[in-house]
């Protein structure tokens, strides 16, 4: 059957049909979208106000308790102070009551008096003398030591009178060991011991400090006497050095002098961190408050711009609209006609951009009406007053990555080329003053046995005027060249070693007083500009069999082996829990540092080292065992190489290390400290990885060290703790909490609500001094930022 063709009025009518069903289909599509779209926006809206209503409630809560448990440490803090404010005082008046002849460190007016009177006194310039008084001198500045690194409620001034008191003391005691200096090198052969018929020496030793000599003695030599210049060697306090070849002739005096103590670095430029900005001493209570207020404050004023936007697309539909109804009466008046079209023509914006097309603009304009009020999103085009592209939160982390970036900045601590930071850098070993003395005049026995002794100037020691400069050859690459035979001729001496050879050579094995974890290297003070220097030292090279440590100096100063600071950073692992070997109310905290294992028992406001582990020497050993104020026991392990102690700037200075929330931290610190007797604590490998914002850790109950539970792993932000569902052993960490976890902004009110009876009753009666030294070790050693 032929198929009858159809005419083209009937494909155009069918054509027509199409387009219409085709038409009304689109539109039952856009019908649906729209639907859809109000159907999204409505849930989203429910969404947002849901979470904008538990945002309302978690911070009504935070109010109704978290200020509370602030409160409570600010209180805790502020007795403690008080305690340790009167503690002070019953120590100034038992040492007031002693009269024994010694100075009250912390009070001026004595300290004054005892130097004035000690300058007054010429007997001690004798050595042995001197010795007596140095012991008793290092005992007062040893409290003026704790004045100052812990002054309570002294004032800024009189701080800065304790530094300066302390300097005078430091600067008197020198000069005394000076002074009995020379007064041995008066009368060499009388006061030293011959080692041949040219050579003396002489040493001292002393629980502070060894003092050794070495001179020749001032002889007739035969006219073509050529002295070759000596290399001598102090092997009590390990040092030999190599006198250069220029000053063979010269008649000198080495003195090699080691303190154990030094009295240099805290004087530096750069010992001082900077003290934080404002911003970071809130409490979280205020921080959390703070935060919240500004949060809603930044949700007004998107909002407000999103009417003010709104208010503007309004205004120009509506101008649009009526432009577009006028143009048909225009287009009549001119006669002129134009073919429909399916669009609206583009038109003109006040900012000369052409319009979009309607179905378009209309399909953007839905789009850009999706307001998602809560704290998370706000997709809105940007304007000047407030970014609406970002959320309120985006907004504030925004400000505190620029808070963090500006901290960063200004806690650097910059230094010139060749000075040692003391930031990043520390000084053990005590100080080296090796030095190149004038050879003073000796007494002469007159033909009436009268003992005559000429003294040119003023009775003190006089430094050998040394100074050489060396300029270090720049590197050469590597030639091959073929070796050369044993029997050719010895290459003359480069003009270089010649410059070299003219520079002091030292060496000096590292003391066993301090452990050393890293390659020391050789500084000298510069009193000039106050800093540690390697500018004057050359040719440095270590022997790590030997640990000996050789180099060339230039020039004689104070001689200091620096190594870096924080060697024993990070930490891969600690532990808090109750003691159980020692008794009830004790605290046991150990900490496993990149090379060493230290565990610390707290009681009261004692600590004590428990064991010392992987230590490379038995230094601190003598320590072990001893309880001591904290302060002082931190300043005693800093000295003795063990830095697990990191101020706020030590980030700045350690690689690998992103620090934690520092409000945050401290705050679960606080709350550790408070439940040290009767919760165990203990770090987590998804520590690190948790962000800067969130620190978490494993926590279980201690009641009975025989039935212990499992850890369970606990997470900690800025506005919540929870217990997650999630342990050490887990292939991903998780957020989510564990079903019935209820919401608790910090550890103590999580604590308050699922611990048992027995430890909330321990937590009621902690001790107010062993919670604040738990609180003040965990501070310091700051185990969540750097583990």
């Amino acid at each position: 059957m032929v198929k009858k063709k159809l005419s083209k009025r009937e494909l155009e009518r069918i054509a027509e049909a199409e387009a219409k069903k085709k038409q009304q289909e689109e539109e039952a599509e856009r019908q649906r979208l729209r639907k859809e779209e109000k159907e999204r926006m409505k849930k989203e809206q429910a969404r947002a106000r849901e979470k904008a209503q538990k945002e309302a409630n978690e911070h009504e809560n935070r109010i109704q308790t978290l200020s509370k448990s602030c409160a409570l440490f600010n209180e805790m803090k502020e007795k403690k102070l008080q305690k340790d404010i009167k503690s002070r005082e019953e120590e100034d008046w038992i040492l007031y009551l002693k009269c024994d002849g010694k100075p009250n460190p912390g009070n001026l007016g004595e300290m004054n008096t005892y130097l004035y009177l000690w300058q007054l006194e010429n007997d001690s310039d004798y050595i042995d003398n001197t010795i007596i008084r140095c012991t008793e001198v290092l005992k007062l500045l040893d409290v003026s030591d704790n004045l100052i690194n812990n002054p309570l409620n002294a004032s800024e001034n009189l701080v800065k009178n304790w530094k300066e008191v302390r300097q005078n003391f430091r600067t008197e005691l020198q000069t005394r060991i000076d002074n009995a200096t020379f007064s041995i090198l008066r009368n060499l052969e009388q006061n030293m011991i011959s080692i041949d018929l040219s050579t003396v020496h002489y040493l001292k030793e002393c629980p502070h400090f060894i003092l050794g000599l070495w001179t020749e003695i001032i002889n007739p030599h035969p006219w073509n006497y050529e002295p070759v210049a000596p290399t001598v060697d102090f092997s009590q306090i390990g040092v030999s050095l190599q006198v250069p070849y220029q000053l063979a002739k010269e008649y000198y005096v080495i003195r090699v002098l080691w303190v154990k103590y030094n009295h240099y670095s805290d004087i530096s430029m750069t010992w001082n961190s900077k003290p934080l900005l404002p911003e970071y001493n809130r409490d979280l209570f205020t921080l959390n408050f703070e935060e919240y207020e500004q949060k809603q404050q930044l949700k007004k004023m998107i909002e407000e711009e999103l009417r003010i936007q709104r208010e503007r697309e309004k205004s120009k539909r509506k101008k649009r609209h009526t432009k577009t109804t006028t143009e048909p009466e225009v287009m009549a008046q001119n006669e002129t006609t134009t073919k429909p079209t399916t669009e609206p023509l583009p038109v003109e914006t006040e900012s000369g951009l052409k319009e979009i097309p309607e179905q378009e603009r209309k399909e953007k304009e839905s789009k850009e009406k999706t307001e998602i009020t809560d704290n998370t999103e706000v997709i809105t085009p940007v304007t000047a007053t407030v970014n609406l592209q970002r959320s309120p939160s985006e907004i504030l982390l925004e400000n505190e990555e620029n808070l963090k970036t500006i901290l960063k900045e200004y806690l650097k601590t910059e230094v010139k080329e060749k000075e040692i930071n003391m930031r990043q850098r520390i000084v053990l070993g005590g100080v080296f003053h090796i030095n190149l003395l004038e050879q003073p005049s000796q007494p002469k026995i007159l033909p009436d046995r009268t003992i005559l002794t000429i003294i040119h100037g003023e009775p003190k020691i006089r430094h050998l005027d040394y100074y050489e400069v060396y300029v270090p050859p720049p590197p050469k690459e590597e030639e091959d060249k073929p070796l050369h035979s044993t029997d050719e001729p010895e290459a003359e001496k480069k003009p270089e070693e010649d410059s070299l050879n003219r520079l002091t050579l030292i060496n000096i094995t590292l003391p066993d007083t301090v452990l050393w974890f890293d390659t020391p290297i050789a500084v000298q003070w510069r009193d000039d500009i106050n800093q540690w220097t390697t500018e004057y030292i050359y040719d440095s090279r270590f022997n790590e069999e030997k640990q000996v440590i050789t180099f060339r100096v230039g020039k004689m100063a104070p001689i200091g082996l620096s190594t870096a600071r924080f060697i024993n950073l990070p930490y891969q692992a600690w532990e808090m829990r109750p003691d159980w070997k020692g008794g009830p109310g004790g605290v046991f905290f150990s900490i496993t540092a990149a090379t060493i294992i230290i565990e610390f028992i707290i009681r009261n406001n004692k600590v004590c080292i428990n064991s010392l582990q992987n230590a490379s020497g038995n230094a601190l050993q003598d320590l072990v065992g001893l309880y001591f104020e904290p302060n002082r026991l931190i300043r005693m392990l800093q000295k003795g190489g063990v830095d697990v102690f990191p101020e706020h700037d030590a980030f700045i200075y350690t690689e690998g290390i992103t620090p934690k929330h520092w409000i945050t931290e401290n705050h679960i610190y606080q709350c550790m400290a408070l439940l040290s007797t009767t919760y165990n604590f203990s770090w987590s490998r998804w520590n690190l990885l948790a962000g800067q914002k969130k620190i978490v850790m494993q926590i279980r109950e201690f009641l009975d060290r025989k039935r212990l539970p499992n850890y369970s792993m606990l997470l900690v932000t800025p506005q919540r703790t929870i217990v997650v569902d999630c342990t050490e052993v887990s292939q991903a960490f998780s957020e989510q909490g564990i079903q019935g976890m209820e919401y608790y902004p910090d550890l103590y009110w999580l604590t308050q609500a699922h611990a048992s009876s027995t430890s909330k009753e321990k937590i009621e009666k902690a001790d107010l001094m062993l919670v604040q030294t738990v609180n003040l070790i965990l501070t310091r050693t700051r185990v969540f930022s750097f583990s």
